[in-house]
């Protein structure tokens, strides 16, 4: 008699206990590997994909980005087969873009806002920056995984806090094999 009054007491815990353990991995935010603000040093290798792709003078790339500080970026272009070696170097207000010999530097304001590159740079700067000083990236909608937005681009974390994309004005970028300098390796290694 007594085991029977004991059923719906054990499947009443049992139930509530299943309840309490489903509970959504996305309530708080991770936090994000790229804080560190101005002294972040970091790099990642960058996949850059036009959003009209049927325009002949845009076309996927590929490259290692560095960060060596804020306002300090260095990006090897590793794909198309036709740029492979190219190096584009920020420092502060100067570009130089070298490619064997051959080499040329502009200033900063002389570079297309457009340019992709030079977004990844602003994304990843300006992220760091506003991450250091306390913004949180928001739940993403429709995949998993943290957004942090500003009226430029929107930048897409995994759930352990590694950059994996990236949109703009027209292209978006994805980013694999993120490391912090000294530091181990995070995110997917395609």
């Amino acid at each position: 008699m007594k085991i029977r009054k004991f059923y719906p007491f054990l499947c009443m815990v049992l139930c509530l206990t299943l309840l309490a353990g489903c509970t959504s991995p996305l309530n708080v935010p991770p936090r994000p590997r790229i804080t560190g603000g101005y002294t972040l040093c970091c790099t990642v290798k960058t996949e850059v994909t036009p959003a009209d792709k049927e325009t002949p003078e845009e076309f996927v790339f590929s490259g290692n980005v560095k960060r060596l500080g804020s306002g300090f970026w260095e990006m090897e272009i590793t794909a198309p087969e036709s740029l492979e070696g190219l190096k584009i170097v920020l420092s502060g207000d100067n570009v130089t873009s070298s490619l064997g010999e051959l080499s040329f530097s502009s200033e900063l304001s002389a570079i297309p806002k457009k340019s992709p590159a030079m977004t990844v740079f602003r994304c990843l700067d300006n992220a760091a920056v506003a991450l250091g000083n306390g913004v949180s990236p928001e739940a993403a909608s429709g995949v998993q995984g943290w957004t942090l937005t500003t009226g430029e681009y929107s930048l897409l974390f995994d759930n352990d806090g590694v950059p994996v994309a990236m949109t703009a004005a027209g292209f978006s970028a994805e980013f694999t094999e993120f490391t912090v300098t000294g530091g181990e390796t995070l995110g997917s290694s395609k």
